[in-house]
């Protein structure tokens, strides 16, 4: 193309290679309404939002950098109708095959997840579907980005990838959805190509293998310790299926000086379907220097009952260390504050906690701001009022009965990095006892 071309020449007179030069691209660049130079986007038609991943293809391919500008508009646009029209093609949902294929971050570089000692995540997505409380009818999605978990390692099968399969030999591939309604998690299905497939499905897949074999579906990166110190942890209920499916989890670990993996396979054994089941798993592997390098779901092909079958759904994963030094905390000193001395101005709900300041030899995150704890969730009059990652929290009047009467009653329960929770003694609060910060 013509502008890499130029952009190639520039860089070579300013001693710049490709990699070194970074190409802008406005996931906004649709409006070419607006006052001054009208923005240029690739595809001229339909370029931008969730085409930019088209673009950023092409960029790969030839070698150059990207710096993208509005990513968010991929969260935003998640607010509208699933069934929008979309100009680039004419009588096409929104989402469409092409930009399914291409994801921004399949050009990413990818990094491990977690640290050396530890991992976690509970699932939870930047979105969550909310219920009217009288109604109980889903009325309106509530963004909720400070929540969001580290998410699993699913990328789309492309296009041309899709399309070999589904017209080869029938064979059985894994998917990953992430619900945004309760009680949320990652459910695992899997399902049989190859047998009269004639769409791209929007769903995450995973690996697919010949007939006997095991197949995976990844679900994170790692690069963590495996001499037997650390320990996996999973929340999960097996779901109902019709057919007989030997599935479980996998570890991928490392053998030094090969860039090969040797992988570990953990089944499910004697499932109970449809309840919560807490399952741990030693990280260790024989060979000196191995790391764990990927975790994911497995299952052994089976070429029957083509229908799609929900496997499992998973709740929380959490890698950390079996034996670590147990720690005491407390959260106390709950009070109502307020900046300033302006009457109508914001007031906060704050607290401290003390205990061990030294994270030492636990091998666990430290945080500057709130130090061993991940979050803490606020609670006022037996109600639930949000989620904060400082020691505080803005409040209002209405929260606390309009300010009126004795006040109410507020308990602060802190979540460790690790697991554990840490809870205040009940403290009644009332508005009228704010003091200035």
């Amino acid at each position: 193309m013509k502008k890499l071309k130029e952009a190639e020449s520039t860089g070579e007179t300013y001693g710049l290679r490709p990699p070194e030069t970074f190409f802008g691209i406005d996931v906004w660049a649709q409006n070419t309404d607006m006052p001054g130079p009208p923005r240029v986007t690739f595809p001229p038609e339909g370029g931008g939002g969730t085409n930019t991943g088209l673009a950023l293809g092409v960029l790969a391919e030839a070698g150059f950098s990207t710096a993208i500008f509005g990513p968010a508009w991929t969260h935003e646009r998640k607010l509208l109708p699933s069934d929008l029209g979309c100009d680039c093609r004419e009588g096409f949902p929104h989402q469409t095959r092409e930009y399914v294929g291409s994801p921004i971050v399949s050009h990413a570089r990818e990094f491990p997840a977690g640290s050396a000692h530890f991992f976690e995540t509970d699932f939870n997505g930047a979105f969550q579907r909310v219920a009217d409380s009288e109604a109980q009818s889903v009325k309106h999605i509530r963004p909720m980005l400070g929540s969001q978990a580290p998410l699993p390692h699913l990328l789309p099968m492309s296009v041309p990838a899709w399309e070999q399969a589904s017209i080869g030999p029938p064979t059985r591939v894994l998917y990953g959805s992430l619900p945004d309604e309760p009680p949320g998690g990652l459910i695992v299905n899997t399902k049989v190509i190859g047998v009269d497939e004639k769409t791209v499905p929007f769903e995450s897949l995973g690996s697919h293998s010949p007939r006997g074999t095991h197949y995976r579906l990844c679900l994170f990166k790692l690069n963590m310790l495996a001499d037997g110190s650390l320990a996996v942890t999973i929340r999960f209920i097996c779901l109902e299926a019709r057919t007989k499916l030997e599935s479980g989890f996998y570890m991928g670990y490392n053998i030094p000086d090969s860039e090969k993996l040797c992988y570990i396979h953990v089944e499910i054994s004697s499932p109970r379907p449809n309840q919560v089941q807490d399952k741990t798993i030693m990280v260790s592997f024989p060979t000196t220097h191995s790391r764990l390098v990927e975790f994911g779901v497995y299952g052994l092909c089976l070429i029957e009952d083509p229908e799609p079958l929900a496997l499992c759904r998973i709740f929380h994963l959490i890698i950390k260390p079996r034996n670590r030094v147990q720690s005491s905390w407390t959260i106390d000193c709950l009070r109502v504050t307020e900046r300033g001395s302006h009457p109508n101005q914001d007031k906060k709900l704050t607290w401290k906690w003390s205990g061990s300041n030294d994270p030492g030899p636990t091998r666990l995150p430290w945080s500057k701001t709130t130090g061993p704890f991940s979050y803490f969730d606020v609670m006022v009059g037996g109600k639930e009022l949000g989620r904060a990652h400082h020691a505080e929290f803005p409040i209002r009047n209405e929260d606390f009965n309009g300010g009126k009467g004795d006040g109410v009653e507020v308990v602060i329960r802190g979540r460790l990095f690790g697991g554990s929770e840490v809870a205040s003694l009940p403290t009644m609060l009332s508005m009228g006892e704010a003091g200035v910060a």
